[in-house]
């Protein structure tokens, strides 16, 4: 049985680990993102994304483009390792 999910509009299926690395960086990005305390329109308004696609990137349902990353963490106040989670988070160790 495959592993990977059914893709939409034509596009390959996503993979089960590619899914989960997206959840993950979303939860990343929802976390400091709220840290920060900013809502996802505010964000949203710097990349010039509506909100709801936003939430969707955070809740791993659409992927970040790459390019994004940089700004990201520049409006968010992290570097872009922090937010790939190269580095390991504030957040993750006061807790």
């Amino acid at each position: 049985m495959s592993t990977a999910k059914r893709g939409s509009a034509g596009r390959p299926p996503i993979s089960e680990r590619t899914l989960h690395r997206r959840r993950e960086f979303g939860e990343r990005l929802r976390r400091v993102r709220e840290h920060a305390g900013l809502e996802p329109a505010e964000v949203a308004r710097y990349v010039d994304v509506r909100p709801d696609h936003l939430r969707q990137m955070e809740e791993g349902m659409r992927p970040i483009p790459a390019e994004w990353v940089p700004e990201l963490a520049r409006i968010l106040g992290v570097t872009s390792a922090h937010l790939l989670g190269e580095q390991r988070s504030v957040l993750e160790t006061a807790a």
